[in-house]
């Protein structure tokens, strides 16, 4: 294991700890304070953070659990009401999540949308605590209706739901010792069955596989090809070196990998239409490292499977969308989808497999895919600016088309003429 794969599980179990040590005694299993060091720290891909923290509040929550138990304070109907809202709010959430916003951008915005007016009131009923209404707390009905609607939103954020009503509960003058136990046993019940539900949600995609054509022999369990992402260079836009420094620092999803040689235009693997993958397992997990490590060797922002030889439809990207945020990931059997308005943005292009050489190429301004990570668990990669044309140069190299074969022929040729008198990139033999 290297550097920055032992710096990033010291921080997440460190972060882990320390969360659910200080926030478990108070009726929160802590999942709610995770995800900025998630999103930001770790830089866990959109949407693992779901699954990982619904499996974060299963283990963490137990302990306070038998506590509570032992003095009889989950018997009360406040548990009940909270479990009949929750329950149903947290399987629509996870279908809300993995279809309808799998996106980074949507997911934060959701997040803030949701969080920041509950965190501002309950800011606001601390520094003035006088204002707190008189009277009896919330209705029965009122509460399950509450605990539906945290539910979903829970669902989606992946924290059960218990983390958002208990401080809203709390606010609405219900006293703590009894929103804390019953808040923690909807969190721990809601998440196991969000996280089964998470699971349920995979793409059942297992398609018969092509006749084997790989210029790499794969292991016997991994015969089925992925498309990876961009294999493009740094060069241009970006500048090779700063690419490289951000991968560095980031370390994301480049863990374990071992680099290989990238194919150069002419090998027969780059000129065919990849296989789609059906085997799931640790061989395509290693694949997909040395894809990620072969990318950055080579100092590209994207790389298909077939580009270090492996007849497969995997693509893995490190790339900037047009707002300079940094996308990291890979997808397995990827299909691209383009806007419906095809016009045009032609800018400078370059790729891995033809080295040393460049060109102006039209592509239409956005695109996105969709497809399968690693597990084969849905994801979605939105693009726009230099992502979007990467997720269509990567898209391409798995159907079996590089940039150079859009141009004229005369064109073509010039660049292919110049480029196999360039040195190659990345490792060698």
């Amino acid at each position: 294991m290297d550097t920055e794969a032992v710096i990033e599980v010291v921080v997440g179990f460190v972060a882990g700890l320390v969360i659910a040590v200080l926030t478990t005694p108070v009726g929160v299993s802590g999942a709610v304070f995770l995800l900025p060091v998630q999103l930001s720290v770790l830089a866990v891909p959109n949407p693992a953070v779901t699954p990982t923290n619904l499996l974060f509040n299963v283990v963490s929550g137990p302990g306070a659990l038998l506590r509570y138990g032992r003095r009889g304070a989950l018997a009360g109907p406040l548990t009940r009401l909270l479990l009949w809202g929750t329950l149903p709010g947290v399987v629509a959430g996870a279908l809300i999540r993995v279809y309808a916003v799998p996106g980074p951008r949507a997911f934060r915005l959701i997040v803030a949308a949701f969080l920041l007016p509950l965190g501002v009131w309950l800011c606001l009923r601390t520094v003035r605590p006088g204002r707190a209404p008189a009277g009896p707390p919330p209705a029965p009905r009122t509460v399950t209706l509450l605990s539906l609607a945290v539910g979903v939103v829970g669902g989606i954020y992946g924290i059960g739901g218990g983390s958002i009503l208990g401080p809203i509960l709390v606010g609405r003058g219900m006293p703590v010792a009894v929103v804390g136990p019953a808040a923690l046993a909807s969190t721990f019940v809601t998440s196991i069955v969000g996280a089964d539900r998470r699971g349920a949600l995979r793409h059942p995609r297992r398609v018969e596989r092509p006749a084997a054509r790989s210029a790499e022999p794969l292991p016997a369990r991994l015969a089925e090809p992925l498309s990876g992402p961009l294999g493009g260079t740094a060069d241009g836009p970006l500048g090779g070196t700063a690419v490289g420094a951000l991968r560095r620092i980031a370390g994301v999803q480049t863990r374990a990998g071992n680099p290989r040689p990238i194919t150069r235009y002419g090998n027969p693997v780059l000129h065919r239409r990849c296989a789609e993958v059906t085997v799931f397992d640790d061989d395509l997990e290693r694949l997909i490292a040395d894809m990620f490590a072969s990318m950055a060797a080579a100092d590209g922002v994207g790389l298909a499977a077939n580009q270090i030889g492996v007849d497969a439809r995997i693509f893995v990207v490190d790339c900037p969308d047009a707002t300079g945020t940094r996308i990291v990931a890979h997808v397995v059997n990827p299909v691209l989808h383009l806007p419906e308005d095809r016009g045009l943005d032609v800018d400078n292009e370059g790729c891995l497999s033809v080295p040393g050489v460049r060109a102006d190429v039209g592509r239409p301004a956005t695109s996105y895919v969709t497809g399968v990570d690693m597990h084969n668990n849905p994801v979605r990669i939105d693009g726009t600016g230099l992502l979007a044309r990467c997720l269509q140069h990567e898209t391409d190299h798995l159907d079996g088309m590089l940039y150079v074969d859009r141009l004229p022929a005369k064109q073509r040729k010039k660049l292919l003429k110049e480029s196999a008198e360039a040195p190659p990139v990345g490792v060698t033999e």
